[in-house]
């Protein structure tokens, strides 16, 4: 739980902005609906609802193939010199931990932070899809009830 509600507040930096680290985005967007669904999993998951750790490990996913595409498959693998210009407008003055590559796209500080966060969240559902599988966490609930 706590590393969702710390991805939360990292995420939230999107709607207040910080200098050279994350521009602020406008609450009515994609970002905002993102938001709003990690608040969604976080009050999904104090109430223990059932099969909310597959759910949020699958919204895990496609988030994390969202940050691949838009910022490490570039960093990875040439980027094309549309991209590479698209990324040095939006992300240039922004502060960079990784080294630049030539010819390749470098993420920003806030977005190698979101996806260590977003890697570390999904490790953390994924645990929990298996722990609630597993037949000892069965007997545990049983043993509660």
């Amino acid at each position: 739980m706590a590393a969702l509600v710390l991805l939360g507040l990292w995420f939230g930096l999107d709607f207040v902005g910080a200098p050279r680290l994350v521009d602020r985005e406008p609450v009515m967007s994609l970002a905002g609906l993102m938001l709003g669904l990690l608040v969604a999993f976080l009050v999904a998951g104090a109430c223990r609802t059932r099969f909310m750790a597959p759910v949020y490990s699958l919204a895990l996913v496609l988030w994390i193939l969202l940050q691949v595409e838009t910022h490490w498959s570039s960093y990875v693998f040439p980027a094309s010199p549309a991209k590479l210009r698209w990324y040095d407008r939006v992300f240039g003055d922004h502060i960079h931990l990784l080294p630049s590559l030539p010819e390749r796209t470098t993420p920003d500080a806030y977005h190698t932070t979101l996806a260590l966060l977003l890697l570390l969240n999904l490790a953390l559902a994924i645990r929990d899809v298996f722990r609630r599988a597993s037949p000892a966490s069965a007997l545990e609930a049983g043993a509660r009830a």
